[in-house]
């Protein structure tokens, strides 16, 4: 499997400082972490978290789900804003708490077992987790060049090692979980300065996927279509489209099917009529936040649910028969349900050459034909929705080499292997 060429430049997003600001942060990071040492853990209690708290999702929360079923031994947390709390189903063993509050910041100091989708970020500005079990569980396997470079000291600068070491640990996990052989060698690239190492990067598939794979993905895709209706008026019984796009650091000129000319407007209105079936555009949750606008027109079967923090990506994928996408992750979930993909990559050049970059070859690994222009990807969507099971070799290919340890039970495996057994 070979990578991309192109260096990615200096990231923004929703989530970073200033490189000002970096160095006092690593240092308080780093106080901050090993104080959190001091306080006595309970291996009975279980944190969870998700982007930054701004979400109820991803696979903190479906590992949460199948946790709190499973054990009732267990004191189980979910730290978010305040916005997220009507949306965690809580009871006798599971509480929600907000993130940044007292009550949260002692849970932390108290926890055994901390699971996170993005980093210690999810639950609070600094790391509090020492000699608990920090779990990186991720968020997909990202195609895009991921984490920070490791800067490796001198050969025979012992201090500088043990330096390196130390701070490891304060900005690191304990253990790093992934969907197969291939995925894991990305992580031990990417994540080495966050203490990714061969021993401690578990192939044990990512808790979102197993409703994918799972017997009652059926009923669960037909509650998310009834929800869906009620919350957001997407037509019962229609096909489904999704265009989910991945986050862009640097381009500006980013694509919607709002902004489509009258003519294409009509053409791809024309394509959904015949096909009874309705797209529904959503953005980047971080691009949502950062670069929300208006849409100038939009054919009257395209739904936008950019601006609702509410909608889970795994939920939508799951209820959506087509997947338009152009380099972000979803689609290799989307893999595992063995459905059309078309990637949509525009900017192709740019987005490799002066944004994020790929750490794949995107002809090598992608779901579906690349298509630049948009008179192609309407063809091809036309095409794809009239023949379902086209490029189905193609998909299980890519699906061989992406997610060869995605079997449906990973939310048993993750917590059999790093949540303490119930003492008898």
């Amino acid at each position: 499997m070979t990578t991309a060429k192109g260096t990615p430049r200096a990231r923004r997003s929703l989530f970073a400082g200033g490189k000002s600001a970096t160095k006092i942060r690593r240092g308080i990071n780093l106080l901050v972490y090993y104080l959190s040492g001091i306080i006595p853990r309970s291996k009975h209690r279980v944190v969870f978290g998700a982007w930054h708290g701004y979400r109820y999702s991803d696979n903190p929360r479906y590992l949460y789900e199948h946790v709190r079923k499973e054990r009732s031994d267990l004191d189980l947390v979910w730290c978010g804003r305040e916005t997220v709390r009507q949306f965690v189903p809580t009871g006798t063993n599971a509480r929600f708490v907000r993130r940044g509050s007292i009550r949260a910041i002692w849970d932390l100091l108290r926890a055994g077992t901390i699971f996170v989708s993005h980093g210690y970020e999810d639950l609070f500005p600094y790391n509090l987790a020492c000699r608990a079990t920090l779990v990186y569980l991720g968020h997909g396997l990202a195609i895009k060049n991921m984490g920070v470079p490791d800067a490796k000291p001198a050969p025979g600068n012992r201090l500088a090692a043990l330096g390196r070491r130390i701070r490891r640990a304060a900005a690191g996990y304990s253990y790093f979980i992934v969907s197969s052989p291939t995925h894991k060698e990305k992580h031990l690239v990417e994540y080495a300065a966050q203490n990714c190492r061969e021993d401690n990067t578990l192939m044990l598939g990512q808790p979102r996927c197993d409703v994918f794979s799972n017997a009652g993905s059926h009923h669960l895709a037909e509650s998310a279509r009834r929800e869906y209706a009620r919350r957001f008026g997407l037509p019962a019984g229609k096909r489904v489209v999704t265009y989910m796009p991945t986050f862009r650091d640097f381009s500006a000129g980013l694509f919607s099917f709002g902004d489509l000319p009258a003519d294409q407007t009509e053409h791809l209105q024309s394509i959904l009529d015949r096909h009874d079936a309705v797209l529904v555009q959503r953005s980047h949750f971080v691009d949502g936040v950062l670069r929300t606008k208006q849409t100038n027109r939009s054919a009257r079967s395209v739904v936008d649910l950019s601006s609702a923090s509410s909608v889970d990506s795994i939920e939508l994928l799951l209820i959506s028969d087509l997947l338009i996408t152009d380099y972000s992750g979803a689609f290799v979930d989307y893999l595992l349900l063995d459905r059309p993909i078309l990637h949509f990559v525009y900017d192709y050049d740019e987005y490799v050459s002066t944004d994020r970059g790929l750490y794949f070859d995107l002809e090598e690994i992608a779901g579906g034909p690349l298509l630049r222009e948009v008179t192609d990807l309407l063809e091809a969507l036309d095409h794809h929705l009239s023949n379902p099971v086209v490029g189905v070799d193609r998909r299980a290919r890519v699906r061989n080499v992406l997610l060869s340890c995605e079997h449906g039970g990973s939310c048993t495996a993750v917590a059999e292997r790093l949540i303490p057994a119930q003492s008898r």
